[in-house]
């Protein structure tokens, strides 16, 4: 296996939306949709799945890019639909979930998949099964943890997710990644800790550390961390041959819809193995919604690459020598 440069495990989790912060969109818009089903259920002291039969709800209108059939009691199910236009034409992504909450409604699991769509609304990129389960405290929810394990229907990398969440004033989340990437013949991974604020207009803050891994293709493995450990649950990955710590912080801004907005702005750092700064990459959002960012040698000052990505993550890179490659879901296809 090659050796993986620090700025190909920079684009991979400092730009991917399907890591960090961006996930965090989704998983808030799932468990606010689950915290109103948890409400009803704790409301009637029995678990949705054992109410009485009603008929099958219509989904309700466009909001926002935002399309949700209300939880259908006798199928125990719940649809979310995001879409890239706020008229909700484009598909983006497609929950089908099944939730069954405890006759107090305290805890609430989830099970279903995701299938995420290109812009074009139409072509299928990949699909997830889900796991999530959120404990609410007085009607709120207070913690969650979703694992997801996701395959693709093109040669694109599959992979799998684990994300844990404490909520209060502030959210602190523990997340891991594993990314198995055939163009690359190799594995990348990642798992972190991070504080967030969650402010007015959808915003959020970020602030956290962790590690990138790369190992041989199919080789690294994510598992929640044995032992009392950290809270949230930490995670750990196994099967590395190749490690980088960073450092990320991140003003962020979502549409209801779960995309970037404009005013997006991320810094990810990766450490060379003395602790030094090795690669950092900035990302900006335009006003079109264009992705764009930069990859810089934090030592030197020198620019390393520019990289410009639509909000699915596929886009081209331009390296300082004046080469490109495509980027193909936030991976470098070479």
């Amino acid at each position: 296996m090659q050796k993986i440069p620090s700025s190909q495990l920079a684009l991979q989790f400092g730009g991917s939306s399907s890591v960090g912060v961006g996930v965090l969109s989704v998983s808030r818009a799932v468990a606010d949709a689950v915290a109103h089903v948890a409400a009803n259920a704790r409301t009637r002291g029995v678990t949705p799945l054992g109410a009485t039969p009603a008929p099958s709800p219509s989904p309700l209108p466009c909001a926002n890019g935002v399309e949700i059939t209300p939880f259908n009691i006798a199928s125990n199910s719940l649809e979310i639909k995001l879409f890239y236009d706020m008229s909700c034409t484009m598909l983006h992504k497609d929950f089908k979930l099944s939730l069954n909450a405890n006759a107090g409604g305290s805890t609430v699991t989830i099970t279903g998949s995701e299938t995420t769509y290109a812009m074009d609304g139409v072509t299928v990129v990949d699909s997830s099964n889900l796991n999530l389960t959120v404990n609410m405290t007085n009607g709120t929810e207070s913690s969650f943890e979703l694992q997801a394990m996701r395959s693709t229907t093109t040669s694109q990398p599959s992979s799998t997710l684990g994300l844990s969440c404490t909520i209060g004033s502030t959210v602190t989340c523990a997340d891991g990644a594993v990314v198995h990437s055939p163009p690359i013949n190799a594995d990348q991974g990642l798992t972190d800790m991070a504080t967030l604020t969650f402010t007015a207009g959808s915003g959020v803050t970020l602030s956290g550390n962790g590690t990138v891994y790369a190992g041989p293709l199919n080789a690294l493995v994510l598992a929640p961390m044995s032992g009392t450990g950290p809270v949230p649950s930490a995670w750990t990955i196994t099967g590395a041959t190749q490690s980088t710590p960073f450092t990320i912080t991140a003003s962020v801004l979502f549409s209801p819809n779960g995309l970037l907005n404009p005013g997006t702005q991320l810094s990810f750092v990766t450490q060379a193995a003395n602790g030094s700064a090795s690669d950092t990459v900035t990302i900006t959002v335009s006003q079109s919604g264009q992705i764009m960012g930069t990859i810089t040698d934090t030592t030197s000052g020198a620019q390393v690459a520019t990289f410009t990505v639509d909000q699915s993550g596929n886009g081209t890179i331009t390296f300082a020598n004046g080469t490109t490659e495509t980027i193909t879901d936030w991976t470098i296809a070479s």
